[in-house]
């Protein structure tokens, strides 16, 4: 996948989990993690860097869209997928 876009706060696995587990097999693989928790709450994962972004709720869709461009997801509001070697 291009990109996947999760929940911190899951049952099962977290969300940092979910990424850390998708990184080893799809490196290239975009991850957006969304959570309601406080930032002191997540501070070790957001330092680790391993998630190419988080959101923190509440947040509004202007916020993904942000996202999204930063990382060549979209252009021009037209979601794009990066070429595939």
């Amino acid at each position: 996948f291009d990109l996947l876009v999760t929940d911190y706060d899951m049952p099962e696995m977290n969300g940092y989990q979910l990424a850390k587990t998708t990184k080893k097999e799809s490196p290239q693989t975009r991850v957006l993690i969304m959570t309601g928790l406080d930032r002191s709450k997540v501070a070790a994962e957001l330092k680790s860097g391993l998630a190419d972004g988080w959101l923190f709720k509440p947040f509004g869709f202007n916020s993904v869209l942000k996202f999204l461009e930063d990382n060549n997801q979209i252009k021009n509001n037209r979601v794009i997928r990066p070429l595939k070697n």
